[in-house]
């Protein structure tokens, strides 16, 4: 097996296209550690003064005025109206300027772009590696030297999974070492929160690599086809708008918390919240409130694991019973 392995990551390196692939994922790294660098910059002086001056108006005209109008507001508001609902805070400086990213926002950015973005190009980058060779044939001429089928997919598997974990690796890698010397050279260490919180986003995001390499591969061995496997995730981007339609009815947005990209964030970011409408009927009559939920770790752990796994499984039992030539 181990044979296997070294021989299916010779392949796996000699194939231009992935390569190809690979530099298309690092352009678009580069856009994104960019924008983390220009995020991260303290606004220029000029724009700061400016903020200053209109915060100095604001805040003088709140304290003229904010106790009158809070009790107009009160006077006028509904008797059930909640009791916060005239309230008007006191302004703050930083509202009327653009804040820089802080240390949590740019790992952040940093964990969950790199970690999708990556996965993206692994669904591309496996499923190309298998639909190569059911086009060329040579998968074919294969399996007459090792002719155990189950050896021969899960030697590819492995090795994909692996380039996937890999690639994840060197792509957060570049994200979160961008996220520290942009956040440290622009505000200074100690703007440099807890490194905690971003490798364990980084770990996850390494077996989230993995695990959409997975998919891509299994999707390639059903459809013996890198374009068909590469066309269902595309096809389920364009089905989002109608799918989010549905979700605003009543009754269907209890399976919003089963979207797979809603789980994706609860897998990346460590849980999601999410709002769904709820019709309440009150004296004022029918009203909509926006309830939240959240997704937790768990809950997107298990369901990627199970989805990895389905497409894994059936991938298997196809492959051990389809022609593998054209």
């Amino acid at each position: 097996m181990i044979r296997l392995i070294g021989a299916e990551t010779h392949r796996w390196v000699a194939r231009r296209g992935l390569w190809v692939a690979l530099l298309g994922l690092l352009a678009i790294l580069a856009t994104m550690c960019w924008s983390i660098v220009v995020a991260t910059r303290p606004p220029e002086a000029a724009v700061v003064a400016q903020g200053k001056i209109a915060y100095a108006e604001q805040h003088a005209h709140w304290v003229e005025n904010h106790e009158q109008e809070e009790a107009f507001c009160r006077a006028s508001a509904p008797a059930d109206a909640p009791a916060d609902v005239c309230d008007q805070p006191e302004p703050l400086p930083e509202w009327f300027y653009p804040q820089p990213m802080t240390w949590e926002a740019a790992t952040s950015t940093a964990t969950v772009g790199a970690s999708a973005t990556a996965g993206l190009f692994l669904i591309l980058m496996a499923a190309s590696f298998w639909g190569a060779e059911f086009r060329s044939g040579s998968l074919a001429t294969w399996l007459t030297f090792v002719p155990s089928r189950p050896r021969v997919w899960a030697s590819k598997m492995v090795v994909v999974a692996l380039a996937g974990a890999v690639v994840s690796a060197v792509v957060l890698l570049v994200g979160l070492l961008t996220a520290w010397g942009a956040v440290a050279a622009h505000q200074g260490a100690d703007a440099v929160g807890s490194w905690v919180g971003p490798l364990q986003a980084a770990g996850r995001g390494v077996l989230f690599g993995a695990m959409m390499a997975l998919v891509g591969a299994g999707l390639a061995v059903v459809f013996r086809s890198t374009v068909a496997a590469v066309a269902v995730p595309l096809a389920y981007l364009f089905a989002q708008g109608m799918l989010g339609i549905l979700m605003a009815i009543p009754g269907f947005d209890r399976l919003t918390g089963l979207l797979p990209e809603n789980n994706v964030q609860a897998f990346l970011l460590g849980s999601y919240t999410y709002s769904v409408p709820v019709q309440r009927m009150t004296p004022q009559g029918m009203e909509t409130e926006w309830l939240e939920r959240t997704i937790s770790l768990g809950q997107g752990t298990v369901y990627l694991l199970v989805a990895v796994a389905l497409a894994c499984v059936v991938s298997l039992a196809v492959f051990r019973r389809r022609d593998v030539t054209e």
